[in-house]
């Protein structure tokens, strides 16, 4: 399967929905990196403003509903992404939900295309 990024216009750049679509796309282009929401923010120079929180927030609810058994480090703070990120096998399925639950058509007008699999 290849993976085809989300396309983010630069009016959603900065957005809880642009933040969360941007991390999808790194969770699967560089897996490498620890903390996708914070680097999607970092990139967007947006980390630690309330959009930040807000796509973090979302995904972390994404992620209690779906693994609510995930073995997080308790030495970590359960709202925040990094643990969760760490804690499950799927990391893009529960950005890519969460970004969905975000988006209005709106985004998808101003040219938003959601990332997406293909085979």
């Amino acid at each position: 399967m290849k993976y085809i990024p989300a396309t983010i216009p630069a009016d959603l750049a900065q957005t809880r929905v642009g933040i969360l679509w941007a991390a999808a796309n790194i969770a699967v282009e560089e897996p490498y990196i620890d903390d996708a929401i914070a680097e999607a923010a970092r990139r967007a120079g947006i980390l630690g403003e309330m959009s930040y929180r807000d796509a973090e927030t979302s995904a972390v609810t994404v992620a209690q509903a779906r693994v609510p058994s995930a073995p997080l480090n308790p030495q970590w703070p359960s709202a925040r992404w990094n643990t969760w990120q760490d804690a499950i096998d799927e990391v893009w399925p529960i950005l890519a939900d969460a970004a969905a639950k975000q988006q209005g058509s709106d985004d998808l007008k101003i040219g938003l295309v959601p990332g997406r699999w293909e085979a």
